[in-house]
């Protein structure tokens, strides 16, 4: 049976797209290097499309959609861009700015009601431009997103005045999902519809992006549509899919190669798709120029151009200007780049979660594209995380270093008033932590710390090792507050 599915797995690699491809010598033998790869990273399939000023050259899949169907991956195939949304959501902006407003200098307070940050100084200085290149400072509230997710985007807006500034306003660069939920609320109370409905009607229509959707459940309806995969202890599991909420504008756009490809022939062309102009030209401009310089990591990264626009990532590629940005939710990866210079873009999606295979897929394509040195296909090196998602085996207590209290005095009900409340129970030698929407079990270490581990398959969005939970003792010797390591700083929950 092994040898049976791997033959039909190398013919889906070879044969499962629908191809639109020219004589170019620069695409020569790209499917085998893309083959390589795809099996190295033992994904499960891949959709990769290039354009070249206002055509598509290449445009494969490679591998499955679904496995346990047996379904191929084509380039037809809807699948999650994850975070490469944020150009979308960034363009929907422009469109508006150009029809009379909002201005990206305006105080995102004028257009979302009851809004109030953490501080006076947030509130006096952040700017619609400020959340579309993460410079606001709030950086990533996305444990009180994740974790106490809201039914309706506004619903939201009351906890920010209890979330800390994760940097300075204006003088650093935090990558913001949550900053990107503000101005899909922005854009909902300037448009009068949803932010799903606005992307529909002013970027899909336009593109003829007609199976373009912004949900799970649409996505689902289509036959043509990608099942998402995680590696676990070698091996692809098929993962739960991920509803957005309050950060639609964030992450939620799905879509196939072939259809992202119609977006990005309009950025390589002013803005311009079939002699109609879709995106303003100045916005183009402005965008894909460098409004906030993103800090070297090291000292190889302090000679290299690294900074971001609006919704995009702006580089210099081996002397290329390139504009791009890379997505991931649980069990897709994503990566789309653009260069305006060149009029080339490249689209890479897999269903494999968490994965690196896609900026590599590009790499390759990107030098041969540009004639440029191409290292052995064979030292890419492989980039995928484990998910965390399954149900494994708690450890019993540390008895060396045993809490400090009986199990049933850590229990109760702990509130913070930037996130909601949790509950703590006990049954039998182990401690349960209860959100709004999951329950997890928690896994002593030592003393009063603990980690959760969950009891039931979740969505792939949680990695729950990092989240630690440490138990604080008062002066009366009395368990009165729990921190929780969902942000950048542990989160102190008061039990009530």
């Amino acid at each position: 049976m092994k040898i049976k599915i791997s033959i039909l797995i190398l013919f889906l690699l070879v044969h499962n797209s629908i191809v639109c491809q020219i004589d170019d010598e620069r695409l020569s033998n790209l499917d085998k290097d893309i083959e390589f790869l795809v099996g190295k990273y033992n994904a499960l399939g891949l959709a990769v499309a290039i354009v070249e000023r206002d055509s598509i050259i290449y445009s494969k899949g490679f591998g499955f959609r679904n496995r346990e169907k047996k379904l191929a991956m084509n380039s037809e195939t809807l699948l999650p861009i994850g975070s490469a949304t944020k150009s979308f959501t960034s363009t929907v902006l422009g469109i508006l700015e150009n029809q009379g407003y909002p201005s990206l200098e305006e105080k995102p307070l004028k257009y979302i009601p009851n809004l109030e940050f953490f501080n006076s100084e947030m509130n006096h200085l952040i700017t619609i431009e400020d959340l579309l290149c993460h410079k606001s400072g709030m950086g990533s509230f996305d444990g009180s997103n994740t974790f106490f997710p809201t039914k309706q985007p506004e619903d939201f807006i009351p906890r920010l005045k209890h979330l800390k500034p994760n940097g300075e306003i204006k003088n650093s660069f935090i990558y913001s999902n949550v900053g990107y939920g503000l101005v899909g609320l922005i854009i909902q109370n300037i448009s009068g519809e949803t932010w799903e409905a606005t992307i529909d009607s002013i970027i899909f229509e336009p593109l003829n992006m007609k199976r373009s959707v912004t949900n799970i459940q649409d996505m689902e309806k289509d036959q043509n549509h990608g099942i998402g995969y995680g590696l676990s202890k070698g091996s692809q599991v098929k993962l739960m899919n991920r509803n957005y909420t309050f950060s639609k504008a964030e992450g939620a756009v799905i879509s196939s190669v072939n259809e992202m490809s119609k977006y990005l022939i309009a950025w390589l062309n002013d803005g311009e798709y079939k002699g109609k102009q879709v995106i303003p030209r100045d916005y183009i401009r402005q965008a894909s120029s460098i409004k906030n310089i993103i800090p070297p990591n090291n000292e190889d990264s302090i000679r290299k151009i690294n900074g971001y626009g609006y919704g995009w990532f702006i580089q210099n590629q081996k002397g290329h200007y390139k504009v791009q940005h890379g997505g991931n939710v649980p069990g897709f990866s994503t990566q789309m780049a653009t260069f305006p210079n060149e009029k080339i873009g490249i689209i890479v999606i897999t269903n494999q979660n968490n994965s690196a295979l896609p900026y590599f897929v590009e790499d390759v394509i990107t030098n041969r594209m540009f004639n440029l040195p191409q290292k052995p296909i064979e030292e890419y090196e492989v980039r995928v995380s484990e998910i965390w998602n399954s149900v494994r085996k708690v450890k019993s207590q540390n008895n060396k270093q045993k809490p400090t209290h009986d199990l049933k005095e850590y229990c109760g009900t702990y509130t913070e008033k930037g996130h909601g409340t949790i509950n703590i129970r006990t049954e039998g030698e182990f401690l349960y932590i209860k959100f709004p929407e999951y329950e997890f079990i928690l896994e002593h270490r030592n003393f009063n710390n603990f980690v959760m581990a969950n009891t039931y398959e979740i969505p792939e969005v949680f990695g729950l090792p990092f989240f630690g939970l440490s138990f604080k003792i008062g002066f009366d010797g009395n368990i009165d507050a729990l921190f929780l390591e969902i942000q950048s700083e542990p989160v102190k929950f008061v039990k009530q």
